[in-house]
């Protein structure tokens, strides 16, 4: 990504942007690996809102499913709403209880989804207390299950946790058929732990 992206996004909005490109763009922005690496992802979401284009709680599902959280924490500091999903991906175990007591079911359930792919263990922990369903297909990535992306982190409590409250060790994803030790597998090296403890389960 070119270094001065913010001053020719600048360039751009001078001479005149719609507000749906604007918002588009700031969603791509807002899950741009690249950006965030260059540095360069809070400056231009900054702009990109300054000249009208408007984040929305609602939308930071996706954003937290991709692991960027750096991003919502900002817009988070600049104002944005906090939700129970938000807060369980950031890992804000201070306002999450709370905010589960307001969230409708749905909201719950994307609450564990996000904590799970970001590997937040205690918001995973409030999440299921408060009546969240590891055993159905993930909001953020509706193919797999809670477990699967579980297993990509080389975090056995996480699993035994989801395995507790219900989740399937034989579920399969729809993309590829695969369980939740076979991503295990795919991810390799990153989750050793994790896959002896699937496979002593399975074998079990």
């Amino acid at each position: 990504m070119p270094a001065n992206i913010a001053d020719v996004a600048r360039a751009m909005i001078a001479r005149g942007v719609e507000k749906t490109d604007l918002d588009y763009t700031l969603g791509l922005a807002m899950t741009s690996s690249a950006a965030r690496e260059q540095g360069l992802q809070i400056p231009l979401v900054k702009l990109l809102i300054e000249a009208g284009a408007t984040p929305s709680p609602d939308d930071m599902g996706g954003v937290l499913g991709h692991g960027e959280t750096e991003i919502v924490e900002y817009l988070v500091s600049a104002g944005m709403t906090m939700t129970a999903p938000i807060a369980a991906a950031l890992g804000r175990t201070d306002a999450l209880p709370d905010l589960l007591k307001s969230a409708s079911q749905r909201e719950i359930d994307e609450a564990l989804d996000l904590a799970v792919i970001n590997n937040r263990i205690d918001a995973v922990r409030m999440a299921l207390a408060a009546g969240a369903n590891p055993d159905r297909a993930s909001s953020q990535h509706g193919h797999s299950q809670p477990l699967h992306q579980a297993a990509l982190h080389d975090n056995v409590e996480l699993l035994e946790l989801l395995i507790a409250h219900g989740a399937r060790l034989d579920a399969v994803d729809e993309l590829w058929g695969g369980t939740p030790l076979g991503w295990a597998m795919h991810a390799g090296a990153k989750s050793p732990k994790v896959i002896a403890y699937l496979q002593e389960r399975m074998n079990g």
